[in-house]
């Protein structure tokens, strides 16, 4: 019997590294100064392993949440402490 294989997890981790890679090719291109990662705890996970040392160094705050089914103005009020324009 093959093991069982949880595609949706997968997609997740894929994902996580395709983002990942744009990413680090837009932070060594010097095309931001920092960067805030927010995601579920999970896919946090991913994409910190995932990420090349160009976006590492730009990495000033993780936040371990899972936002998506939230509308915009409640993003930016979970989002206002970190952000400083």
């Amino acid at each position: 019997m093959e093991p069982r294989i949880d595609w949706h997890r997968f997609e997740k981790r894929l994902f996580a590294k395709g983002l990942a890679a744009i990413l680090d090719k837009a932070a060594s291109a010097g095309a931001y100064e920092r960067l805030i990662l927010v995601a579920p705890p999970q896919t946090l996970g991913d994409l910190r392993a995932a990420l090349g040392k160009h976006a590492r160094d730009k990495v000033t705050v993780e936040l371990p949440k899972d936002l998506t089914k939230l509308p915009e103005p409640e993003i930016a009020e979970h989002l206002s402490y970190f952000i400083r324009i």
